[in-house]
């Protein structure tokens, strides 16, 4: 009987104690229990859910930290670009790193899709046949060979690339054009697009070409060529008759021909920076009769001839650089053209240098007076310098002391009175 109280007493001291025990640990359980929500996460057809179940955050978490959490199950699909996160839906507010999640929350990945459309080489003739659309099309042409995109050229003859070929032959089709950052062995792209009418504009030239002679040339519908490679060397032709371009590329360093460049480009208001390495700008901003403001010259630059000649909105001569020989047309027709610069010593041809400059009321030339006869004809290389320019009065013309009587026999032929001239 003895032993049995004892066991009785026994086991009520370990149920006792298995209590006390037990409500110890639910306490300590409720103190360190933390609250959490679950976030959904919802999104569009560009997004992929690497699992769709609702994340536990802890309460009182903020979107900062809870993005990273997010950021591991999800990813955007090609042809999509990630646009934001939003609460709710798509429509919802934009989630900011402040926000804090105090319930449960659904979440919105919203994406856009790539404007960008990847279509082979191969299948381009194709992909357009189908094209129905009058928006503009905006192709990424992968699996590109060089021989694609080669063109060539004989005197005034431009025989665009395969694909700009491909492109004449959907002449109706609006187009964006963008291409991987390089092809292999390509260098040379002489007229490659030349004469097309459906280009509209283009993201990007492939890294390693030299040369864009003529490339785009007569592409009354382009509008833009938003990046140029720093390989490039020549952009002789490149936009001439680019009618509708608007937004000149920026010019890589290491260009050095740009005669020609922007020539006839009607709707071009504004010049880009001329890189220190050009030294050929003959004919460069011909007829650009919107362009008000010349752009720099760079110092290495020998040729000027015809290069802002009927820019009749254009009211500043640029400085001439030292180094400048020919100036024959350079400033003609520019009728809204006021102040002048001096023309350098080195400047051995001035013909129609100011024809028809009427605003102009001052000159400086510190070049002498070029006697070399050609083709016969005495005084030809300073032939009509000055016809037309009405505002020039007695003495309004410098000239080196040395030259000062040779310009003055000159006059009939510069297209002014001889006493325009003055000696320095």
């Amino acid at each position: 009987m003895k032993n049995l109280l004892k066991v009785i007493i026994l086991l009520g001291l370990v149920f006792a104690f298995s209590f006390i025990c037990s409500c110890k640990q639910d306490k300590q359980e409720k103190k360190t229990s933390v609250p959490t929500v679950k976030v959904t996460i919802k999104h569009d057809e560009g997004i992929k859910l690497i699992d769709d179940k609702p994340l536990d955050v802890t309460k009182g978490e903020t979107w900062k930290v809870v993005k990273e959490k997010v950021a591991q199950k999800y990813s955007v699909l090609e042809g999509f670009t990630f646009e934001g996160f939003h609460l709710n839906d798509e429509n919802g507010a934009g989630l900011q790193d402040t926000y804090v999640f105090e319930k449960d929350t659904a979440i919105f990945i919203k994406s856009v899709k790539d404007k960008w459309v990847k279509v082979k080489y191969a299948d381009l003739d194709g992909y357009l046949e189908k094209i129905t659309t009058q928006d503009i099309n905006y192709i990424h042409v992968i699996e590109l060979v060089k021989e694609n995109m080669e063109g060539s050229m004989s005197g005034l003859s431009f025989r665009p690339s395969p694909l700009g070929n491909i492109l004449i032959k959907h002449a109706g089709k609006q187009v964006a054009l963008k291409f991987d950052e390089s092809i292999e062995g390509l260098k040379e792209m002489k007229s490659s697009f030349s004469r097309i009418p459906n280009i509209v504009s283009v993201e990007n030239i492939p890294n390693g070409v030299e040369t864009l002679e003529t490339c785009f040339a007569e592409c009354t519908a382009l509008k833009e060529v938003k990046m140029l490679p720093n390989t490039v060397k020549s952009l002789k032709n490149c936009f001439n008759s680019c009618t509708s371009l608007i937004q000149p590329p920026v010019i890589p360093e290491g260009v050095q021909d740009m005669s020609d460049c922007f020539a006839m480009c009607a709707e071009l208001q504004e010049a880009p920076v001329l890189p220190k390495s050009v030294t050929n700008l003959e004919e460069c901003f011909l007829y650009c009769v919107k362009l008000k403001k010349a752009p720099e010259l760079p110092e290495n630059v020998t040729n000027i001839a015809s290069t802002f000649m009927a820019c009749m909105l254009m009211e500043e001569m640029p400085k001439i650089p030292s180094g400048v020989t020919n100036m024959k047309f350079t400033f003609a027709a520019c009728k809204a053209l006021t102040k002048t610069s001096s023309i350098p010593a080195k400047v051995k041809d001035i013909r129609n240098l100011f024809l028809d400059c009427r605003k102009i009321t001052q000159v400086v030339l510190e070049c002498p007076y070029n006697k070399t006869a050609e083709l016969g004809q005495e005084g030809f290389y300073v032939k009509d310098a000055f016809k037309g320019c009405a505002g020039l009065k007695a003495g309004s013309i410098t000239v080196p002391t040395a030259y000062l009587e040779d310009y003055k026999n000159g006059a009939s032929v510069l297209g002014c009175d001889a006493s325009c001239f003055v000696g320095k």
